[in-house]
């Protein structure tokens, strides 16, 4: 009988340790990490200046309605905007409790994430720190923090760069576009006709123009594509004599880290890009002044 009870409290001691052991191993801590990825599997707490990075935050006190995806608040915030924003952490799935965003590491300005509405952080380009602040025992106390480590990219600084507007790329374009406007168009045929880019068939291009709605006239691709190219064509032998002229060195930063080739590809297509913009803008304004005057006149 002795043996009997003595067998049964030790398989009621081994019982209580295995469960307490199976609750241990499924309770859930509160726990939050970084990643380079969407998926979040490669972890990390370091990323390049302009990148996105994606933090995973595992927090079941927030898993308020299992038939829902819910979501919470949390603060970003960076040496140059100590103030920070509020990220937007959104559940993976119903009732997973694991919560999600994507941070942006943002040159121009801060703002709130939202859902569908990436977090964003301003920093500064030649490196900073970030931090991530997290109550994710939900109880008014931020135990979780994160520090992140934001590296200078060169390249990316250059991608930022390269679109940055300058007078001096978009007004040349400009002014041309207007006095294309109001130059006759005649005079404007023969001139075109000479350029060798163009080719003669311009003028087979510029008459359909002439002879055609004039809403669709705008979708010639024959007019439009070789349009384009002289355009791009001028823009980047405008780049090059700038260069030249010394009037756009290539900034130390990009020597320094042997961009110089990219440098001057980046620039020069941005250029073209601009002046193409700005050619499309200085023609309208002439345009649209004639298409209402005629219009008030009739």
């Amino acid at each position: 009988m002795k043996n009997k009870s003595f067998n049964s409290l030790i398989i009621l001691i081994l019982s209580m340790f295995l469960l307490s052991v199976q609750i241990q191993f499924t309770y859930s801590e509160p726990a939050a990490y970084t990643y380079s990825d969407m998926d979040c599997s490669d972890e990390s707490t370091e990323f390049n200046m302009g990148s996105v990075f994606y933090i995973e935050i595992n927090a079941p006190n927030y898993n308020d309605n299992p038939s829902d995806i819910d979501s919470f608040s949390f603060k970003v915030n960076s040496t140059i905007n100590p103030e920070g924003v509020n990220g937007f952490a959104e559940e993976t799935d119903n009732n997973t409790g694991i919560f999600r965003d994507c941070i942006l590491l943002s040159y121009e300005h801060s703002s709130d994430g939202a859902h569908d509405l990436i977090t964003r952080i301003m920093c500064n380009r030649n490196g900073d720190n970030v931090t991530i602040a997290i109550d994710a025992d939900n109880n008014g106390i931020n135990e979780e923090s994160i520090k992140i480590k934001v590296l200078y990219s060169a390249e990316n600084n250059l991608q930022q760069d390269v679109w940055n507007f300058e007078w001096a790329t978009f007004l040349p374009m400009f002014i041309v576009g207007i006095l294309i406007a109001l130059v006759p168009k005649k005079l404007i045929d023969k001139i075109f006709s000479k350029i060798p880019i163009v080719g003669s068939k311009f003028e087979a291009g510029y008459k359909y123009i002439d002879t055609t709605d004039k809403t669709v006239s705008a979708l010639n691709p024959l007019y439009f594509w070789r349009l384009l190219l002289s355009d791009m064509i001028t823009a980047i032998i405008f780049f090059i004599i700038k260069m030249m002229l010394l009037a756009q060195e290539i900034p130390a930063e990009y020597v320094a880290a042997g961009l110089q080739v990219k440098y001057v590809i980046f620039y020069g297509f941005a250029d073209a890009v601009w002046s193409l913009v700005s050619f499309a803008v200085g023609y309208a304004f002439p345009m649209a002044a004639k298409e209402l005057i005629q219009s008030t006149n009739q």
